[in-house]
């Protein structure tokens, strides 16, 4: 179920909106509400859950007097939240986010032994962080300690240290210990709050008693090596509560504090209509399709939901004459209802929750008594094609239909189906076509099409794909060309065929080898992919322009931006200074790697005279995948939007000032920009320049312009950097390409695991691509062979899927490097671990004292441990006296038993990978 989010400014509306699901209000505003025509924000909690056996109401906890939103989930179930947290706003009042109890039916005794807490962020749902916290392994139902983990979504593990030790616990039940007991053992003080700082990305827990304690830090090395966490898109979040490790059919929980609303003293109503909700397709309610008398009119199906009792049944009746003193009821069946009179037909939906509230929606449906035939209507159908080449279905319009007329295509060659993709097929062979149409329109009356077509035999082979090559070329670079198949429709069915690159400047052709190109001192040059069958040819031909970025022989970096007469872009010391006198544009000449883009400009003494400055980033083949960043500069203000969403705007920080310096970074796999990377801020990017959904670019590589608006004559932009490349009147190139990896990058594996290298990505600014060599040092210090048999030691990288199979424990070392063509080198690393996972074994020697009296000194028993890698284990004892506090036992010591109870003492044994074993077992003093 999708439920929209509710941003901090609309809160104060919520008990009186309409559409708001699952709104509550507290008592005490409910008067004023009433006259002041708006709500108390205090207990505004729009909640629910999932399935049909848990249930949620505003309740109080069995053993104790604290009120919130309390709910009994079956496994697998969540809690959902849906108002929005301002963290920033928590941060600045030092005051827990959220507040969690739980809720059992007999005190001591629990039903569950963990709670996961996923906070997650309004703007974008894939981007959370995860806290686990669970209960004692081993421990009794009345344990007042438990241990947490926390984690982001960027990769992370659930991770924590243990309290008191150098431990760092992973993926298990144990972690950073705090109080919170699961069978709520301390009457309403068994719960925790949970603190979001906000400066450090760490999350504490705090208890009844108002002790913190650090669960976790999100961007430290320490818990999380590379994978640290970057934070929230806007520090606005929502939170989802799960329970797990069920000991009996439902979990209890309650949340007594969620953000600002303090749920526990305020007795709240439900004073907030259900949702109803009317899946109108592809229609809206005021433009539904009319009907006809005498035939079945579907109704659109509804769904109603309240945050209070959930799913609703809808109560869907049909009248004429709705709005007037004596409606006429029309009969419903199957979902349908058929029109007898030529009259306005009014379909009614409603529904009311258990407190009385009440939602209705009216539908007006328009009645015919007549309409002509359903019927397409072509123009211009062809009546042959080409064996091979792909054939674009006939176009055709619907006419007389009411409502969107659902269209099925069929194509046929010879009597066998072919498969549609894009709205083309490809026949292969010579022969009879048809394609079929079936149209049937809103009240199911129906009609079909054929169009027949002949289908005539290849000539020559076939070009299907198309080469990835570069827009621009410029002289003295080296380019590998893409390969590229042609198929044979000639003599077989489609096979594909291989082509020879050959590349004509002039008069002069010459056949590349291995598709290595490097242009001449030439305006263009024509590359040409030719393919053969027997004694028939075809070519597949462009004509690229060449472009020479040198003068007097020696390198000028301004000669990589392609402009107009409306501006002069010149070399300076440590800039490529643009100058304008309109509205323009530059483009450079190179593409370059967009999976993570760096730009810089700087302001110049005539800035002002430039109203906006734009930077496009445009994928190398399709260019409707584009993406606008604009900065404006109005009188002392810079702002900042992306894709012309200017209600979107967001000030940059400090005043408009000469020379001052704008970064501007898009990370693609994140999807955001930081357009003011000194205070680190950032919008998300969700989508391309004209709205379709950001899915990145074709092999993460774009080209970039940069266009001005507002220009006065005499307006002057300095260009400082691309992607690392500082501009300069250098005569050489001294700057290193740029290496970037794909996939998942490091990580943790088990011995003989198959593990994935990451992709590679070299580019260099000035250069284009360049050549990537990996090399896989093992942690013996030899050279690792992938599965397929290549050793990885400076193997040249050709884009394909490179694995490798981890036999040894301990440390793999990934290396890349890459030289442009004036012998800069670039390199990185990364580093993927081969760990040891399995837990050592521990046996207890001595006496296990399981009863006592109050003063005995309790003598525990000794303990071993062994492991099929580690020498040398930690062994630890602790004891949790009654009431919960937890203390470390020395080796070969004991403990005074100061008052009745049941004590626990826990054993563990850990490796040196940080695999444990415990054993447990209680001891009754009395």
């Amino acid at each position: 179920m999708k439920i929209k989010r509710i941003t901090t400014a609309l809160l104060a509306l919520l008990a009186t909106s309409s559409v708001a699901a699952g709104v509550v209000i507290s008592a005490g505003a409910i008067g004023r509400a009433a006259e002041e025509k708006k709500a108390k924000a205090i207990g505004d909690a729009a909640y629910f859950v999932n399935k049909e056996d848990s249930d949620v109401e505003y309740g109080m906890d069995n053993n104790s007097v604290k009120m919130g939103i309390k709910a009994n989930l079956t496994p697998d179930d969540y809690l959902t939240v849906t108002n929005v947290i301002n963290l920033q706003e928590m941060y600045d009042k030092d005051e827990a986010f959220i507040e969690i109890l739980p809720v059992v039916e007999e005190e001591g005794k629990a039903d569950y032994k963990r709670i996961i807490l996923e906070v997650i962020d309004v703007y974008d749902e894939t981007n959370f962080i995860k806290i686990q916290f669970s209960a004692m392994p081993q421990a009794e139902d009345a344990s007042g300690t438990s241990y947490f983990l926390a984690c982001a979504s960027n990769g992370q593990k659930l991770t924590g240290y243990e309290s008191g030790s150098d431990r760092l616990h992973i993926n298990n039940e144990y972690g950073q210990w705090s109080l919170f007991a699961f069978g709520d053992v301390n009457g309403g003080n068994s719960g925790t709050g949970f603190f979001y700082d906000i400066e450090r990305n760490a999350i504490s827990a705090a208890v009844y008693d108002g002790t913190r304690r650090q669960i976790i830090d999100f961007d430290d090395p320490a818990y999380f090596g590379t994978y640290l966490w970057d934070g929230f898109t806007s520090n606005e979040v929502y939170c989802r509560i799960k329970c797990d490790n069920y000991k009996n059919e439902k979990a209890g929980i309650l949340v007594s504090k969620y953000g600002n609303y303090d749920l526990s003293n305020d007795k709240i109503y439900d004073v907030v209509a259900p949702k109803l909700t009317v899946d109108y397709g592809e229609y809206t309610k005021d433009a539904v399709p009319s009907a006809l008398v005498n035939r079945a009119y579907p109704i659109f199906p509804v769904t109603t939901f309240d945050a209070v009792d959930g799913e609703m049944d809808t109560n869907v009746k049909v009248y004429m004459n709705y709005y007037s003193s004596q409606p006429i009821s029309v009969s419903v069946r199957n979902g349908a209802f058929t029109p007898k009179m030529p009259t306005a037909h009014y379909v009614v939906y409603s529904a009311q929750d258990a407190h009385g509230n009440a939602v209705e929606e009216v539908v007006k449906v328009d009645v015919l008594t007549s309409c002509d035939d359903l019927a397409f209507n072509f123009e211009n159908v062809p009546t042959t094609c080409v064996e091979g080449n792909a054939f674009t279905i006939p176009a055709y319009t619907m006419e007389n239909s009411l409502g969107n007329a659902k269209v099925k295509v069929t194509v046929t060659l010879n009597g066998q189906e072919l498969p549609i993709k894009n709205n083309m097929v490809r026949p292969y062979e010579a022969g009879e076509m048809k394609v079929l149409y079936q149209a049937t329109d809103y009240v199911a009356r129906t009609c079909e099409a054929e169009c027949v077509l002949s289908v005539t035999e290849a000539e020559k082979p076939t070009f299907i794909e198309k080469p990835i090559l570069p827009k621009y070329l410029i002289e003295g670079n080296s380019y590998t060309l893409p390969a590229l198949n042609a198929y044979d429709y000639v003599t077989g069915k489609g096979e594909a065929i291989p082509t020879t690159i050959s590349v004509t400047e002039g008069d002069e052709t010459k056949v590349l080898e291995k598709g290595v190109y490097v242009p001449s001192s030439v305006t263009s040059a024509t590359v040409t992919y030719k393919a053969v069958v027997g004694d028939t040819s075809d070519e597949y031909v462009v004509t690229l322009p060449v472009y020479n970025v040198k003068t007097d022989g020696k390198l000028d970096m301004a000669k990589y931006f392609l402009h107009d007469e409306n501006s002069r872009v010149e070399t300076s010391f440590n800039t490529v200074d643009v100058t304008v006198s309109a509205d323009t544009s530059v483009e450079y000449l190179n593409y370059v790697t967009a999976l993570s883009l760096k730009t810089e400009f700087s302001l110049c003494e005539n800035h002002s005279k430039i109203k906006k400055v734009h930077v496009y980033l445009t994928d190398i083949v399709d260019e409707t995948k584009t993406l606008k960043f604009t900065y404006t500069f109005t009188g002392m203000v810079s702002t900042f939007y992306v894709n012309d969403q200017v209600e979107g705007a967001v000030e940059v920080s400090g005043e408009i000032e000469e020379e001052k310096r704008y970064a501007l970074v898009f990370n693609a796999e994140d999807k955001k920009v930081y357009y003011d990377t000194k205070n680190n801020n950032i919008l998300p990017v969700k989508t391309y320049l004209d709205g379709t959904p950001f899915e990145g670019f074709t092999n993460n590589k774009a080209y970039v312009k940069y266009a001005f608006e507002g220009v006065s004559e005499g307006g002057k932009i300095s260009l400082n950097s691309l992607n690392g490349n500082y501009f300069n009147n250098e005569t050489k190139d001294w700057i290193a390409p740029l290496i970037d990896l794909t996939g998942m990058v490091g990580g943790e594996y088990k011995l003989n695991d198959v593990i994935n290298l990451p992709g590679v990505i070299a580019n260099d600014v000035l250069s284009g691509d360049v050549e990537a060599y990996i090399t896989v040092t093992s942690p013996s210090g030899a050279s690792v062979t992938s599965v397929d048999g290549k050793k990885l030691d400076k193997h040249l990288y050709d884009g394909s899927l490179l694995q490798i199979k981890g036999t040894e424990y301990g440390r793999y070392l990934i290396t890349i490097e890459a030289k442009d063509l004036d012998g800069n080198p670039a390199f990185i690393n990364a580093v993927v671990w081969v760990v040891d996972t399995e837990n050592p074994s521990l046996v207890l020697s001595g006496e296990l004292v399981k009863e006592a009296k109050v003063g005995d000194k309790i003598v525990v028993p000794t303990v071993t441990g062994s492991d099929n890698l580690s020498e040398e284990l930690t062994v630890v004892a602790y004891v949790i006296i009654p009431g919960g506090a937890m203390f470390k036992i020395g080796e070969n010591e004991g403990f005074v038993a100061e008052r009745a109870g049941v004590y626990q003492v826990i054993y563990y044994v850990s490796d040196e990978a940080g695999n444990f074993t415990s054993q447990s077992y209680s001891i009754k003093v009395s």
